[in-house]
C-alpha cells in the first residue's frame, strides 16, 4: 500500500528533473510546511532555504543567526532557485510583512516564471503608498483556497490548484526546459525530439492522476 503521495512518485520511477521544479516563498517560520509538501506529497521544492532552523513568528531564529558570509551565500542562493524555477509559490497570511519574497517574486517574474499566491497580507493589498500593481503581471496569478488571514490558508489545496494552473497554461514553456536540460536543440533529430515530447505526455497524464486535473 503506497503510504503518500511521494510513493506514487517514486513507484512511477520519476526523478526530480522531470517534475516541475517549486520555489517556495514565505516567511521563514512557515519552513516546515514546505518541507512537508516535498517530503510527504512529493512536490519538486528547489528552495533550500527551508532547511534552515526557523523558530517561530515569535522567536524567528535561523537565518537571524547566521553570519554576514552565510546570509551573503544563503541570497545568492535564493536569487539563483527564484530565477531557475518552473513555478513560484508565495504564502502569506495575517500581518506578514513580505520583503524577502517580494525579491524572490522579481526573480522568478524576471526570468519568465509563473508565480502564484496563497493566502494574502498588507504586502499584497492596495494601500496609500502602494497599489501592487505588479500583481498584474501577465504571469502572476492569486490561488483562491479555503481560510483566512486571522485563522491561516489551507496550502496544501493552494498548491494542488496552482499546479492544476501549471500543468494547464504553462507546458509549453516547461517543454522547452526539459529539451534544453536533455541537450536538445532546434538542430536536434525529430525523432529525438519526439521520444522526449512522449515522454512529457505520459508524464503529464500522470501528474494530471496525482493532482486531479481536469
Amino acid at each position: 500500500m503506497l503510504s503518500s503521495p511521494l510513493d506514487k512518485w517514486k513507484v512511477l520511477g520519476y526523478n526530480s528533473q522531470m517534475k516541475p521544479a517549486i520555489y517556495s516563498a514565505s516567511k521563514i517560520w512557515f519552513a516546515p510546511n514546505w518541507q512537508r509538501m516535498r517530503d510527504y506529497h512529493g512536490y519538486n521544492i528547489n528552495a533550500t532555504w527551508i532547511d534552515i532552523p526557523c523558530g517561530t513568528p515569535n522567536d524567528p531564529t535561523g537565518a537571524k543567526l547566521l553570519t554576514d558570509e552565510e546570509k551573503c551565500q544563503l541570497w545568492i542562493d535564493c536569487s539563483n532557485e527564484a530565477s531557475n524555477c518552473d513555478l513560484l509559490i508565495c504564502y502569506a497570511e495575517k500581518d506578514n510583512e513580505q520583503r524577502g519574497a517580494l525579491v524572490e517574486i522579481g526573480h522568478a517574474l524576471g526570468n519568465g516564471n509563473p508565480c502564484y499566491l496563497i493566502g494574502t497580507s498588507p504586502t499584497f493589498q492596495v494601500a496609500g503608498h502602494s497599489d501592487v500593481a505588479f500583481m498584474k503581471h501577465p504571469l502572476f496569478h492569486k490561488v483562491e483556497t479555503e481560510g483566512s488571514q486571522e485563522i491561516g490558508f489551507d496550502y496544501v489545496d493552494g498548491y494542488r490548484k496552482a499546479m492544476q494552473h501549471y500543468m494547464q497554461n504553462y507546458t509549453s514553456i516547461r517543454t522547452e526546459r526539459v529539451f534544453l536540460h536533455e541537450g536538445f536543440t532546434s538542430g536536434q533529430s525529430g525523432i529525438q525530439q519526439k521520444a522526449v515530447t512522449d515522454s512529457l505526455k505520459f508524464l503529464r497524464t500522470q501528474e494530471n492522476t496525482l493532482y486531479k486535473v481536469n
